[in-house]
């Protein structure tokens, strides 16, 4: 009798746990994309302020190896940006709310897209987080 109980109890406890809305996967691959994503932005900057000040010493190339070190330092920062974005994607998927997943996995899908049209990340960063958006978009 207490066996019947104890297991009633542990069955309507499991019914009433909200439903998850997503797997792990596709937060995992929208974790590593972000996170590639951030490490290569940051690489750029750095590339990017290296080459600025290296060029600046070549005669005749002051202004122009400074224009193309910003050049690459501001992809790095706009890979950064993209980067943020699918972390905080890949943060909220995980939510149980169906609006919030749907409307996070359009944010992961389109800033994936728009660093992977602007080579950021490596290119694997975002085809992750590309693959990862995806199946956020076919789960919910």
């Amino acid at each position: 009798m207490i066996f019947v109980a104890a297991r009633r109890r542990r069955s309507i406890a499991r019914r009433s746990r909200p439903a998850k809305t997503t797997s792990h996967t596709s937060y995992g691959l929208l974790l590593a994309g972000g996170l590639i994503t951030i490490i290569a932005g940051i690489v750029m900057i750095l590339i990017g302020a290296a080459m600025g000040m290296m060029m600046s010493f070549v005669p005749g190339m002051f202004f122009a190896g400074g224009m193309v070190g910003a050049l690459i330092a501001a992809f790095g920062i706009w890979g950064l940006i993209c980067g943020i974005f699918l972390l905080l994607s890949a943060k909220m998927v995980l939510s149980n709310d169906k609006q919030v997943v749907h409307t996070w996995g359009v944010i992961g899908l389109v800033f994936s897209i728009l660093s992977l049209v602007t080579l950021q990340g490596i290119v694997v960063g975002p085809i992750l987080a590309l693959v990862g958006s995806i199946l956020v978009l076919s789960e919910s």
